[in-house]
């Protein structure tokens, strides 16, 4: 995941520089690695996701049936690809692929039934509406990294890598695409086990820690505020980086700034003017 979500700012930075006609040998360089990346460690990701669901649907059986969105406990189950709330019983109408679970449970025991919403009290349900948007939006991420990913090594293959085009201007927002799936999969681990710290065991509301709401309002905007800034700069010299792009030719030597004698940085120059005229003697 990490690696992903570097790639796609990578990408980002490297289309940006083809769409302003800044394409030098690094930012060819820094598209097709990241585009490569991308193809590679994507399919990876969603393997090594697609396991950590079933381990989830093991041992937090709540958790997938919302994040699923599965309302009664059936032996076979459809994935909904999308849903919204309504006045039935479940709570939500949607649109789904009838059938699908025997392919993305396969490792279910002969008889073994897929519990959905209705076999849990409601005590016992995490939020739904959170968990089941935040898991479809990070699979969107994923599946999009993915497709431009594919897109930038085909268009390596095809050598048309480097021409300004549609590929660059989708890559350049796609960049935000890691980040938006790291934390909308954080969201769905850790609101998904909800109402438990431990899951099964120990419930949040019982694992309070005895501080005061002074305390914790005081902490929490201090951590709002250093990180507000941190945060903010980090941004800032991040994005000027990536759009100052690469030159591939050394700066001039007498185009150099020129500071009046008398400054520190003026005695730096005047040093270095001395030494060039020594070289330039010798």
């Amino acid at each position: 995941a990490a690696y992903t979500t570097t790639a796609a700012v990578i990408l980002a930075a490297g289309a940006w520089q083809v769409l302003k006609g800044r394409i030098t040998e690094p930012t060819k360089w820094q598209i097709r690695m990241a585009s490569g990346t991308l193809a590679i460690l994507l399919p990876i990701q969603i393997m090594v996701g697609h396991w950590s669901g079933e381990v989830a649907h093991k041992y937090q059986p709540a958790k997938i049936a919302v994040v699923e969105g599965w309302c009664e406990t059936k032996d076979l189950q459809g994935t909904v690809l999308i849903a919204w709330p309504d006045d039935s019983e479940c709570g939500h109408a949607g649109i789904t692929v009838p059938g699908t679970s025997k392919y993305l449970f396969a490792n279910l025991e002969e008889g073994e039934m897929l519990h959905g919403m209705d076999h849990y009290p409601e005590s016992e349900r995490p939020p739904m509406w959170l968990v089941f948007y935040a898991f479809r939006i990070m699979v969107a991420s994923g599946l999009g990294m993915l497709a431009m990913g594919l897109w930038g090594s085909f268009l390596w293959w095809r050598k048309r890598l480097d021409e300004p085009g549609l590929f660059h201007m989708a890559a350049v927002p796609a960049g935000a695409f890691g980040f938006l799936a790291v934390v909308t999969g954080w969201i769905t681990a850790e609101v998904g086990r909800q109402p438990y710290t431990v899951y099964g065991h120990l419930r949040t509301v019982d694992s309070l820690s005895p501080v005061s709401a002074g305390q914790v309002a005081t902490s929490l905007l201090v951590f709002m505020v250093v990180y507000a800034i941190i945060f903010t700069a980090g941004v800032v010299y991040m994005a000027r980086i990536a759009t100052r792009g690469f030159d591939d030719t050394p700066p001039d030597p007498a185009s150099r700034e020129r500071r009046p004698p008398g400054t520190p940085m003026g005695a730096v120059d005047e040093k270095a003017e001395t030494s060039d005229d020594i070289v330039a003697a010798e």
